[in-house]
């Protein structure tokens, strides 16, 4: 889903061309002839999420001339045990991950609040790279027509590794399921015992995952912004902590441009969410609850909540529009 946010719908906007590199391709890029490498490249060079192998390769860009630039989606500074990922995985290479992202010439964030978590700890280290924003915003080209049902669909879309915000919509999740709503999941499904370790956090997923009555895998990012998430309800918990608040607010423009109305977190990333015009915003378990009830009650709400957004998103955040002018201020 990110690849389609961060690398392929920028791409098509600015008329880029997108190079998927295999891990073991990116080491042979570090030897042989240089020259063979970089002859037919042009332009700038735009990384995902760069690691030291790919810094390596930055370098070796700007050498030869070329404009270098690191985008970023996520905090990776934050302590481990704010991410069930990165705690299951005794993470520890918030230094290395800056040092790498040092190297670049520019680096793009996604969000105001990335920019500046990052600002500090390079200023920290002691090199300043070029800082930009460029946001996620809903490209129209691929504006999908909404799925339609008679049976009131609520749900969400994350993974296991997600644990800790799922415990905000369980309740609601649990209501929507014993009114005989469908309870939609999207994403890695919860009941896959190998993507959550931890015991706690296993258990926590096996308890909520029975409340699913539909689950869609994650798609391939070139199909997956194809059709219309099957949703009239979307849901998007976020615990407030130094990690998730790195993330942006994706979910309240998928869940518009698929036509259904949003209930997120309260005091997080969905500061462009007007609570009871373009969205409502909950601050805890029974909120989430008490929104989900009253949206499922009220479809006229719903409809003018998704109406409203829709407005917002096409007038304020385009990738046509708003995208194309920071990519490029990025760029220049």
């Amino acid at each position: 889903m990110d690849i389609y946010w961060r690398v392929l719908s920028p791409a098509a906007t600015i008329g880029a061309n997108v190079v998927q590199i295999p891990a073991e391709r990116a080491t042979d890029l570090l030897v042989g002839t240089p020259e063979r490498v970089y002859e037919t490249h042009s332009g700038a060079g735009i990384w995902t999420r760069p690691d030291t192998v790919r810094a390596r390769q930055a370098i070796q860009f700007e050498e030869y001339g070329f404009l270098t630039l690191a985008e970023l989606d996520d905090n990776y500074l934050s302590k481990a045990n704010l991410n069930l990922f990165m705690r299951m995985n005794a993470y520890d290479g918030q230094r290395r991950h800056l040092k790498a992202l040092s190297v670049f010439q520019r680096v793009v964030f996604s969000t105001d609040w990335l920019r500046d978590r990052y600002y500090r700890a390079f200023k920290e280290l002691g090199r300043m790279p070029l800082l930009h924003v460029c946001r996620n915003h809903a490209n129209l080209d691929d504006w999908p027509e909404p799925i339609k049902e008679s049976r009131l669909r609520v749900g969400w879309a994350g993974s296991g590794q997600h644990v800790r915000d799922i415990k905000l919509i369980a309740d609601a999740l649990a209501w929507a399921r014993g009114e005989g709503y469908e309870v939609v999941h999207m994403g890695h499904d919860p009941r896959d015992t190998t993507d959550v370790t931890d015991p706690k956090a296993r258990d926590a997923c096996m308890a909520w995952s029975v409340i699913i009555s539909r689950q869609i895998p994650w798609a391939d990012p070139e199909d997956y912004h194809r059709q219309a998430l099957p949703l009239d309800i979307g849901l998007a918990p976020l615990e407030r902590n130094d990690h998730t608040l790195g993330k942006s607010d994706i979910k309240w423009i998928e869940y518009t441009m698929s036509g259904a109305a949003t209930v997120a977190s309260s005091g997080t990333v969905y500061t462009d969410i007007v609570h009871g015009e373009t969205g409502v915003l909950a601050g805890s378990p029974d909120e989430f609850t008490y929104w989900v009830k009253y949206l499922a009650d009220h479809p006229r709400f719903r409809e003018e909540l998704v109406s409203n957004a829709e407005q917002y998103i096409r007038e304020n955040r385009t990738m046509q529009a708003q995208g194309r002018q920071e990519w490029e201020a990025a760029l220049n």
